[in-house]
């Protein structure tokens, strides 16, 4: 999480920005990853909002 953290804050990312990129991925095949992604998500995106 640092990693996404400093990236957001170092580029400046946007939730909204975010939100596009997300909405173009490709469904995550690997159950294990779909379900620490899903968990991941929402601190991502508050790091975001929090951040602009």
């Amino acid at each position: 999480m640092a990693d996404a953290e400093f990236i957001i804050l170092h580029d400046r990312i946007t939730k909204s920005q975010l939100l596009e990129a997300l909405s173009q991925m490709k469904p995550i095949e690997l159950a294990e990853l779909s379900d620490a992604f899903e968990r991941a998500l929402p601190v991502v995106l508050k790091l975001a909002r929090d951040s602009h």
